[in-house]
């Protein structure tokens, strides 16, 4: 599951269920799984219980922000392959344009 999926679905517990901040992080924590999970051992205990820094440690790792710049990069420079029909052509530009 994207890091997009688990960041919306706690930000919705949380509103539903008027969580503070540490409840917030705790539910994030308990969601966590691999990688995600691995990657709290790079903060400091105090951290834990602050979910404005478990989402920006895990945005920097699992986020796709910095792809945006790429994906745009590839656009301006693909052009229509030998062969290629162009409804498939057109299929990827739309895929990474939306």
């Amino acid at each position: 599951m994207p890091w997009s999926s688990y960041k919306k679905q706690i930000e919705a517990a949380a509103t539903v269920n008027l969580w503070k901040e540490e409840q917030k992080a705790a539910a994030l924590v308990t969601a966590l799984r691999s990688a995600a999970l691995e990657r709290l051992q790079t903060l400091y205990d105090k951290n834990i219980s602050k979910c404005s820094a478990l989402t920006s440690a895990l945005e920097l790792r699992f986020g796709d922000e910095h792809l945006k710049q790429v994906f745009a990069t590839q656009l301006k420079t693909r052009t229509q392959k030998v062969g290629e029909f162009l409804q498939e052509f057109a299929a990827y530009v739309k895929k990474w344009c939306v």
